[in-house]
């Protein structure tokens, strides 16, 4: 991304980041991410898109790229913030300070450390949980927390307006009296 110029790093590298990132935040089922290294800058960008995220033990997690002389690009400052809080990015993204696996747990950056080369069999595990679970309700909650933290409120209040509308007795009345007057405009 260096050699791009700053239009085209803006253009292309930072809003197609974003959209790939945003794509992933906004899937219906749940995101498990494993941190199985380095986890600093987009690394942490994309973990953050997911709803659990799982750190093997030698993980180190920070947001470095001030310290090159840019911003985090790919909602460093922006999702990351609603999901971890501020201060948190503050001292990542200000002050340079980069937590292992152990100090992301506390810090609630991850959610579980495993062994190293254990994290693929953990996420695994979890994922057996979440597939036994009501995928409807589950596909729900994971929108209202989405709305909660700001990060598609708009989508969720349209989608959840549409379904109760949809299963409406007026919808149908009024579906049939479209077609009617469709059936009577021919006529």
């Amino acid at each position: 991304w260096s050699a791009l110029d700053p239009a085209e790093f803006a253009r292309h590298w930072i809003r197609d980041g974003h959209a790939g990132f945003d794509a992933l935040a906004r899937l219906s089922q749940p995101v498990i991410a494993v941190l199985n290294g380095h986890c600093l800058g987009g690394g942490l960008e994309l973990a953050a898109c997911a709803d659990y995220r799982i750190a093997e033990s030698h993980a180190r997690i920070g947001l470095p790229e001030t310290g090159l002389g840019i911003t985090p690009g790919w909602s460093g400052t922006q999702r990351t913030a609603r999901r971890f809080g501020t201060q948190l990015i503050r001292r990542m993204s200000l002050f340079g300070e980069v937590y292992s696996a152990d100090e992301a747990l506390r810090l609630s950056l991850v959610d579980k450390v495993v062994g190293k080369g254990d994290g693929l069999a953990a996420a695994e595990q979890l994922a057996a949980i979440v597939a036994g679970r009501s995928a409807t309700a589950t596909e729900l909650a994971k929108m209202l927390i989405n709305a909660a933290e700001g990060e598609e409120r708009e989508r969720v209040l349209d989608a959840f307006a549409g379904r109760i509308a949809a299963g409406s007795d007026d919808l149908r009345a009024g579906l049939a009296a479209f077609r009617e007057k469709g059936l009577r405009s021919r006529d």
